[in-house]
């Protein structure tokens, strides 16, 4: 029995030397190999031989990146336009200014609207010949209960003097400084600032960074130059 171990023992060595040199047929061991059994070098991928497979998106060739020298300039634009008008003018001014404007200005970038200006009328005292003066009859109106009163600044010819009213129409005026007489104001007169009048109001829909800078250096009148729309 002994004998018979020793023997197996003795084969199973030689077997196992046998399959590791590689000797057995390929049809014995088909599925067992080595780093050094020729049919494993043949099952070896070629790189050189490699082809890679692309769809139609992955084709399409991806460009470097631009270097910032190579790239085209990109105007940033920073024109911005603004609504601007001028105005109420009179009909002689307002064809003046429409005169300046068609020699600065594209044509059709501004407009002329007419409309009719009612007239204006003031209950006013003065004017006074100093501050002095102003202010003694500034502490008399005050001491008027249900007066009220503003210095009045234009036009010029009715500087340093009180309104106690401002009326668009002549008799509204001439009923309140009836009231006021009544209440011991004696030196009060109504005085015409503007008659009923058609004026015009010159408007620019689109004034941008050019026409805004160039404005104001037209001779343009006075007090009346061009401002941002009003929007109620």
């Amino acid at each position: 029995m002994l004998r018979l171990l020793v023997v197996l023992l003795i084969l199973a060595n030689a077997g196992f030397y046998v399959w590791q040199q590689g000797m057995l047929p390929a049809w014995l061991d088909s599925s067992v190999t080595n780093d050094r059994e020729p049919q494993r070098l043949a099952q070896q991928v070629h790189p050189e031989r490699l082809v890679l497979a692309t769809n139609a998106a992955s084709s399409v060739p991806i460009p470097q990146a631009a270097s910032t020298a190579s790239l085209p300039d990109l105007a940033v634009s920073t024109k911005t336009t603004q609504c601007l008008e001028a105005g109420p003018y009179g009909v002689e001014e307002a064809g003046k200014v429409q005169s300046i404007l068609s020699n600065h200005l594209p044509s059709g970038s501004w407009t002329t609207e007419r409309f009719p200006l009612p007239g204006l009328w003031l209950v006013y005292m003065g004017p006074y010949p100093d501050t002095e003066a102003m202010q003694r009859k500034n502490n008399e109106l005050q001491r008027i209960a249900g007066v009220s009163f503003e210095e009045v600044r234009s036009p010029p010819e009715l500087r340093m003097g009180f309104s106690l009213g401002r009326f668009n129409n002549q008799g509204d005026a001439q009923a309140t400084l009836r009231s006021l007489q009544s209440k011991g104001i004696r030196t009060a007169r109504v005085v015409s600032v503007r008659p009923a009048m058609d004026v015009s109001l010159i408007r620019i829909p689109k004034a941008d960074n050019r026409i805004q800078q160039l404005l104001p250096s037209l001779p343009l009148p006075a007090e009346r130059e061009f401002v941002k729309c009003f929007s109620p």
